[in-house]
């Protein structure tokens, strides 16, 4: 077997296809339309001066370098994850989507408030931004369902109905909007009432993607623990952003009508909306190339910054009407910091704690945990003589170690594809993982492995996690072709 698997999946036959690889967003389409979106706001800024947060100056920056951060994470992964690509072409659709919605508005309002286009505008408007804070949890579920074990699809369709639900209420049930002050469609006590808990419940929602991708970082082993870890700390993350921004917005808060708290929430959504998408695209990267000691850093800032947004609102709170001036208001959020400094570091132990200890997910004692709880020692492929390796090209960095394992004499019983699945598998994919990585099926992912079990003769039992065993054995081998190497 070649080295070259890391770089893309082979072609798969006829039998094994699911989907065509999806097509890569070209830059000078994605750079004509976020100087389309850009010229649009200005044309808007100028023909209707009394605008809202949704053109400010600060909101475009911000939607254009999340744009950018996204466009880099689609370019950047293998055409194979077509899911996730796909998504993320649609985040960079809605991102530039948010300011140039509300521009249109304003030059349809400014030409006609009465027309059709105008109230569709002022329908669509308020709800362009339901599809980013759905991506601060559909996300980080959908980058646990590809890792580690896995997870249901049940909370990605849970979410992704209250987002239609939210957007859907907030269509019909908006309040008069800047610039256009038309009125709601629907203005009734029980119908807001009803809106209100559909927002409620919705924004709550936010939470489930960054609280699913800590259990799963808690619970995985091997390369997937590091993984979830780095999607948990681009979940977590988001929300913090969001907080802050919305903290932030309050301070700036002048006159009653003023747009800059808005503004300011605004480009924290769009902040959040980068880090997770930077983050968890990152995580799907094989391989993953990414120290232990990274991770550590980047959560010991999604820690600090948590500090920071607890320090700033607990002066908030207390000094209100800002009468304890700045100094004292300043030494109250340090005080409040070096007070929460030991909660800090809890937080941190207990986020990346296991990837520190045991980076390759196994337990002190060199076992192999089942899954069922109990230790059990990894069978050891049985050692077959290696003959000289032929002199070849040579591989790039990052490939030279899977070529050696792909041509070990153990693994000789297994295919070319079957090689192909157990490398991801080692990689901390799950089989909707491998399968999205692959362009496969996830039953013929499932019969793959089933096969790789069977030809390696791991043990199956009630006491035997087979998976562990799997990745045991080829991260063994792998070690062992390097040192020969």
């Amino acid at each position: 077997m070649s080295g070259g698997w890391f770089r893309g999946p082979q072609s798969p036959t006829l039998g094994d296809m699911k989907r065509p690889p999806s097509r890569t967003l070209g830059l000078v389409p994605a750079t004509a339309a976020m100087v389309a979106v850009s010229a649009l706001v200005l044309v808007a800024d100028i023909v209707s001066p009394a605008g809202s947060a949704g053109t400010s100056s600060w909101v475009l920056a911000c939607a254009l370098v999340t744009a950018s951060v996204i466009l880099t994470a689609h370019r950047g992964l293998d055409p194979g994850w077509v899911a996730w690509r796909r998504s993320t072409l649609g985040l960079f659709c809605v991102t530039l989507g948010y300011p140039a919605a509300w521009a249109a508005l304003g030059l349809a309002a400014s030409s006609d408030p009465a027309s059709s286009t105008t109230r569709a505008l002022a329908a669509l408007a308020p709800v362009a931004h339901v599809p980013v804070l759905a991506s601060l949890s559909l996300l980080p579920l959908l980058a646990v369902r590809y890792i580690g074990q896995g997870s249901s699809p049940r909370l990605m369709a849970g979410v992704l109905t209250l987002a239609v639900g939210d957007a859907v209420m907030l269509a019909l049930l908006a309040p008069p909007m800047t610039p256009v002050g038309l009125a709601p469609l629907i203005d009734s006590g029980p119908a807001v009432a009803i809106g209100r808990g559909v927002n409620g419940v919705f924004l709550a929602s936010t939470l489930v993607g960054p609280v699913v991708a800590t259990r799963a970082a808690r619970a995985a082993t091997g390369e997937a623990r590091r993984r979830l870890t780095l999607v948990a700390i681009a979940a977590l993350t988001g929300p913090v952003l969001v907080l802050g921004c919305g903290v932030l917005g309050g301070l700036a808060a002048g006159a009653p009508d003023s747009p800059a708290p808005v503004a300011v929430l605004l480009c924290g959504m769009n902040a959040a909306l980068a880090v997770i998408v930077a983050g968890t695209s990152r995580a799907l990267r094989t391989p993953l190339a990414l120290g232990r000691q990274v991770v550590s850093r980047l959560a010991v800032g999604l820690v600090a910054l948590l500090a920071g947004l607890v320090a700033v609102t607990v002066v908030l709170l207390v000094d209100s009407g800002g009468a304890l001036g700045g100094v004292v208001a300043a030494g109250l959020a340090v005080a409040v910091m070096l007070l929460i400094r030991p909660l800090e570091t809890w937080v941190t132990r207990r986020l990346v704690g296991p990837v520190l200890e045991h980076p390759d997910g196994a337990p002190a004692t060199g076992d192999a945990m089942t899954s069922t709880g109990s230790a059990e020692p990894t069978r050891a492929l049985p050692a077959v003589p290696r003959e000289p390796a032929p002199p070849g090209p040579a591989h790039e960095p990052g490939q030279s170690a899977c070529a050696h394992v792909g041509g070990d004499p153990r693994l000789a019983v297994l295919t070319p594809r079957e090689r192909e699945v157990l490398g991801l598998l080692a990689q901390g994919l799950s089989n909707s993982g491998i399968a999205a990585r692959l362009v496969l099926s996830e039953r013929t992912v499932d019969a793959h492995l089933r096969s790789v079990f069977t030809k390696l003769a791991l043990p199956d039992s009630t006491h035997a996690n087979r998976r562990v065993h799997a990745v045991l054995a080829w991260n063994g081998i792998r070690e062992e072709s390097l040192e020969a190497g």
